[in-house]
């Protein structure tokens, strides 16, 4: 890898992340946002007691103090200043990509989090209702989009264009960390676009995508835990593109989960790596 890159610049700031992640500076007088996934980042207890105080924001609607609090998807505004250790953690690597995002918005905390929390759940025509994980910025970014592609299965937004814009209107920058360590920004809806109030009702086209949505994360990695001669800095790609071809020919006939998709998917990937002298 090459070692200018972003994945390997220190960010110490909030501001200088979202100036990789986005390519322009954050608006001056916008405090950052901090959104952690507490199912993710085993840390946050410990730091949510030492800072008692903050107007914490739980998606899920966790009450303070509970032992579920600080395993929910949290959002804080993070004070003036050079952030803590922690928080300067979560910026960089080794830190999980999925475990936090650096947000601005025009609006506090209480306001967007109830927005957040206005949109967590999907309706299928017949009723049946679900859950969208927006905290984590890989399902946001198969969701909506983003400056890079994400999903190997999901090569375009789930939502509609006006689902979109209403659920990320309040947004001036989401920022996070792509697989590869590099910093990445979901892709913002235009001023003025027209929206679609929540609670959204999803299509038969939108639910086979979201069904898609889990897969090629867990089935990467356990191909990379049993080919350790990837490089991850040159593979990623090849990597995501051979779990979505293993996980559609499994399906395809008629045999599905975990160990299908890895099965099918370690195949291929060793009669490539064989082809390409690697194995």
């Amino acid at each position: 890898m090459n070692m200018t890159s972003p994945a390997c610049v220190d960010f110490h700031t909030p501001a200088s992340f979202i100036t990789a992640a986005c390519g322009c500076p954050p608006a001056p007088g916008r405090p950052a946002l901090l959104l952690i996934d507490g199912a993710r980042e085993p840390r946050l207890d410990h730091w949510v007691s030492r800072r008692p105080d903050e107007a914490w924001f739980s998606l899920t609607g966790a009450k303070p103090g509970t032992t579920l609090f600080a395993r929910s998807p949290l959002l804080v505004e993070l004070p003036p200043g050079p952030p803590d250790l922690f928080v300067t953690s979560l910026l960089n690597p080794p830190a999980h990509p999925r475990a936090a995002s650096v947000l601005h918005s025009s609006v506090g905390v209480q306001e967007l989090g109830e927005h957040m929390r206005a949109h967590l759940y999907v309706s299928e025509a017949d009723g049946t209702t679900w859950g969208l994980a927006i905290w984590d910025p890989f399902v946001l970014a198969a969701l909506a989009g983003s400056a890079r592609p994400i999903n190997a299965l999901v090569t375009d937004p789930i939502l509609r264009p006006a689902q979109i814009a209403s659920l990320l209107t309040p947004f001036e920058c989401w920022a996070f960390r792509h697989r590869d360590g590099l910093p990445c920004a979901i892709a913002l809806p235009l001023p003025g676009a027209d929206i679609e109030p929540p609670p959204f009702v999803i299509e038969a086209w939108q639910w086979e995508q979201l069904v898609d949505l889990p897969i090629p994360d867990r089935v990467a990695e356990l191909l990379r835990q049993s080919y350790p001669e990837l490089r991850e800095d040159a593979v990623e790609e090849m990597l995501l593109r051979f779990c979505a071809t293993a996980i559609r020919e499994c399906r395809t006939q008629g045999r599905d989960g975990l160990a299908a998709y890895s099965e099918w998917a370690a195949k291929a990937l060793s009669e490539a790596l064989s082809e390409r002298g690697l194995r």
